[in-house]
């Protein structure tokens, strides 16, 4: 019985000797290996294998980003040119005001170093005013015609004598019951002078 026992553990330490051995022979390899420059490669796989595979993942990796940013860019710009803003409307301009009815009979006073009057019937068509009358200065009469227009509420009336062409030039006001202003006189073989105006609707 001891024989048997004495035979088992030599057995088992045979066993745990070649086992040394080969542990002891792999290192050796690998020692010579390294002192060859014969290193095995360990591979990762999170890195590439080689330096040309790294490029070509750093070059798809950058590439996306950009990818993205670019489909972002455009789909901002699509939506500006979607979204345009509404065109503001001007608002419409005031209706211009009616010019004031000068139509009618009126008497005017012109007043300078003399006095004269005249009776004028005076007719209107939009701002424009036409008619005709007399210019009495003591016991002289003469026939006159009238053109003019309206402007807001000035009234520019111009007399002419039908015997000499005189002109008589009114700035006179309008709109009211009455009216005033002044004049600017001018005869046909020369000579000008001015004075005021006052006038009234006559019956």
């Amino acid at each position: 019985m001891k024989h048997l026992i004495l035979l088992m553990a030599l057995a088992l330490f045979g066993v745990a000797c070649l086992a040394s051995i080969s542990s002891a022979q792999s290192l050796v390899d690998q020692y010579i290996d390294y002192s060859r420059g014969d290193v095995p490669v360990m591979s990762d796989p999170r890195f590439a294998p080689d330096p040309r595979s790294s490029r070509e993942l750093w070059g798809k990796n950058n590439e996306e980003p950009a990818s993205i940013e670019g489909q972002a860019a455009a789909a901002s710009e699509e939506n500006r040119t979607d979204e345009q803003p509404m065109p503001v409307e001007a608002p419409l301009p005031a209706a211009p005001a009616a010019p004031a009815d000068m139509a009618g009979n009126w008497s005017l006073e012109l007043q300078d170093s003399a006095s004269q009057r005249a009776d004028l019937v005076l007719f209107q068509s939009g701002a424009t005013v036409f008619g005709h009358g007399t210019l009495t200065q003591g016991n002289d009469s003469r026939l006159v015609g009238a053109v003019g227009d309206v402007q807001g509420e000035v009234l520019n009336l111009d007399l002419i004598t039908h015997d000499q062409g005189d002109l008589f030039s009114l700035i006179l006001s309008a709109g009211g019951r009455s009216t005033s202003g002044s004049f600017e006189a001018y005869r046909v073989l020369g000579g000008s002078w001015s004075g005021s105006v006052i006038g009234n609707p006559a019956a």
